[in-house]
């Protein structure tokens, strides 16, 4: 996972697939936990964690794996989007003066009373949507995202909203009542030039340039800066600044490919050996996982137990190491 200069290595392999979850810690030991998810346990472990929380691990587990489908569900919502959209009555307003492009422009106003119906037949819609594509086990868990929106949006009165347009652009949107106002004050890229104001005053904003092939984003909370963060889309070098604070690296992004790579940080001028790699690829081959298999789903109580203990000792002698080079965890 984490390498850094004198420090013990860590080094963690985790699996999931149609059928189990394996995981080994090699520099620690040889030995490979299984978990088989997709089958009723046997041991004490469901008395342990509680079986309600069993069957949400499981349920999570099995999502991860069976996303097949998630290309078409999202184009369903799209279309569902754009109609439920073009049913919202929509009234032409005043023009508005608005900086965008650096510039004081001339922006049509539009205006929207967004309804308790509007919402409530969109929320219908998206769960019907949920409810057609993906197996029950899998539905059970949203819906119980989809019944608290619903409790949500059975408390809310209807509310107007203001929209201001630019040569086609969405540069404004504005919540009168809540003394909300969300800006895009770049016509071509949004992040360039955007803030989120209450009252009138940013809690939120962002204000980039380009110059050439990087793009660099300065972050603000409460009109203070944050931090920096640079990107090279042609070599991939990616920097974050921060009170003091470098991290310096990569990222690459392809069809079947993110990779995000650390290769130094540094605190007040102070380099920390440190670096990490982060990959996730599509298609990807198991590498096989050897060792002593520890099945989680057969353990009975003073197994697990033992097991616990086992690990929590393992990086307490890890922990004592760092702590004697001066480093903590």
């Amino acid at each position: 996972f984490a390498d850094i200069t004198g420090a013990p290595k860590i080094e963690g392999i985790l699996q999931i697939d149609q059928e189990d979850v394996r995981a080994a810690l090699p520099s620690v030991n040889d030995q490979v936990i299984v978990y088989k998810y997709t089958e009723e346990c046997t041991g004490d472990l469901g008395e342990l964690v509680g079986t309600d929380s069993l069957e949400e691990i499981n349920q999570v587990f099995y999502e991860m794996v069976n996303r097949s489908g998630e290309e078409k569900v999202l184009n369903r919502l799209h279309k569902e989007f754009v109609k439920q959209y073009k049913s919202w009555d929509f009234e032409k307003t005043d023009k508005k003066k608005l900086r965008v492009d650096g510039e004081k422009r001339n922006c049509q106003g539009y205006s929207l009373e967004l309804t308790r119906d509007n919402l409530e037949d969109l929320m219908t819609a998206v769960e019907e949507i949920y409810e057609e594509e993906y197996e029950e086990q899998i539905f059970e868990t949203y819906k119980e995202v989809f019944d608290d929106f619903s409790t949500e949006i059975r408390s809310y009165s209807t509310e107007e909203l203001e929209f201001y347009i630019y040569r086609g652009k969405l540069v404004c949107i504005d919540f009168p009542e809540s003394d909300l106002t969300i800006n895009f004050k770049n016509s071509k890229n949004w992040l360039m030039d955007f803030s989120i104001e209450s009252t009138g005053k940013e809690i939120v904003g962002i204000s980039g340039e380009t110059n050439k092939s990087e793009e660099s984003y300065q972050i603000y909370l409460d009109g203070k800066d944050c931090g920096e963060v640079k990107y090279d889309y042609k070599t991939g070098d990616l920097g974050w600044y921060a009170d003091g604070m470098e991290i310096l690296g990569t990222m690459s992004a392809s069809k079947n490919k993110f990779e995000l790579i650390i290769d130094e940080v540094s605190e007040d001028g102070e380099t920390l050996d440190f670096s990490n790699t982060f990959t996730i690829k599509r298609g990807a081959k198991f590498e096989e996982i050897s060792g002593e298999e520890f099945d989680l789903g057969s353990a009975s109580e003073r197994e697990l137990n033992e097991l616990l203990e086992q690990y929590a000792e393992c990086f307490r002698e890890i922990s004592e190491e760092i702590d004697d080079m001066g480093m903590y965890l």
